[in-house]
């Protein structure tokens, strides 16, 4: 049996009441960036392991604990792993939700943009959104020239995409700072996109025709409240759920501009039928696929023994009934054949995961580690 975390994070992000950095108890919670995502499970899952070991278990399969620190950007580190050894036949990550994870959908990161016919002096000269791609961004950066600070404060005014402004006058023009709320890439409703409303603040403004244009081409085919990729022409849905689009990214300066969108997609889609039908609607709105990357689904059959024993696990130790799940967020086991993600988010919980103040109850987090026993037990044990 393997059991695969990552002890990598996001980026703290604003909004935190503490330090995003250090583990502080409060209320019976653990606060600090990983604490769910995925250093608490990896601590979980440890704790599990040593549990049998100091408790006498005789092993009939071994058990490994392996841990990355490349989850969040891709996932390179496991090309590296299997260069050097082999993953073992069975193979659960904590880097997920109970009961269990068994379809995943597939990710699509296009990259769309366009240039400027020439080197822009006035209007937008730079802006900046989003550290992360598979995020939503709760604050994004512009420098703007040639507005007075009465425009800014008429757009600022209009609350667009739901975000708060604010604005410090340079040596050209002015620094101005949307704030939203961040929210991971594949639940993107539950953000409120600082960049989107960035885009919107921006084309209230007085900008030279071009900007206007490139401005408007991107909100008509990411516009503020869509979250499903219908202005774009990808959506889609299945047993799997619904495709989502989230506009994570924005690099813009004098000479052009490239956004990146993280899609979350059903079965029935895949990276190359996203790709054809971006390349049209970008062609129409006069932007550029410049690049597109990806995975596809991936999904487990039910049924097998590996996913009933997991199940049987967690029904054991909570008294719950356990149905494995479909999501859009994408695990750590997701380029394994078979593998599945067995926590360690328990339904109805909200973790503020990817956001400020993330946390995992402590009694909970002992709860995960005892489900863990059960199943190492279960699969590795007499």
């Amino acid at each position: 049996l393997g059991i695969l975390a990552h002890l990598d994070v996001v980026p703290a992000g604003p909004g935190w009441s503490m330090e995003p950095f250090a583990l502080t108890e409060k209320d019976g919670r653990w606060f600090g960036r990983g604490s769910i995502d995925d250093k608490g499970p990896f601590t979980a899952a440890l704790y599990a392991i040593l549990y049998l070991k100091e408790n006498g278990a005789e092993f009939r399969q071994n058990v490994r604990l392996i841990f990355g620190t490349d989850e969040e950007n891709g996932s390179e580190d496991m090309e590296i792993y299997v260069k050097h050894r082999k993953f073992p036949p069975m193979v659960f990550t904590p880097d997920g939700e109970f009961p269990l994870i068994n379809i995943e959908k597939g990710r699509f990161c296009p990259k769309i943009g366009g240039d400027f016919s020439e080197k822009q002096t006035t209007g937008i000269l730079k802006m900046t959104g989003g550290e992360i791609s598979n995020a939503v961004p709760g604050f994004s950066t512009a420098l703007i020239a040639g507005v007075t600070e009465a425009e800014l404060k008429a757009a600022a005014d209009r609350h667009p995409g739901g975000c708060d402004f604010e604005w410090e006058k340079k040596d050209i023009g002015y620094s101005v700072t949307a704030h939203g709320v961040n929210a991971h890439a594949s639940t993107p409703e539950k953000g409120v996109n600082a960049l989107k409303g960035l885009l919107t603040f921006c084309g209230a403004l007085p900008l030279p025709a071009e900007q206007k244009k490139a401005v408007q081409a991107v909100l008509n085919l990411f516009p503020v409240g869509d979250c499903a990729g219908r202005a774009a022409g990808v959506a889609a849905e299945d047993e799997s759920g619904p495709l989502t689009a989230a506009l994570s990214q924005m690099e813009w300066n004098e000479t052009g501009f490239t956004a990146v969108c993280d899609m979350r997609f059903p079965l029935c889609c895949s990276c190359a039928s996203l790709t054809e039908i971006l390349k049209r609607t970008s062609a129409e709105q006069g932007l550029i696929l410049r690049e597109g990357q990806g995975a596809e689904p991936h999904a487990v059959p039910a049924d097998t023994d590996f996913v009933r024993t997991l199940l049987n696990a967690y029904r054991e130790e909570t008294g719950a009934d356990g149905r494995p799940l479909a999501i859009g967020g994408g695990t750590y086991v997701h380029e394994i054949p078979g593998g599945v993600a067995f926590g360690a988010e328990h339904p109805g919980w909200d973790y503020n995961m990817h956001g400020a103040d993330e946390f995992v109850p402590a009694e909970q987090l002992l709860k995960t580690a005892k489900i863990y026993v059960r199943a190492i037990a279960a699969l590795c044990c007499k």
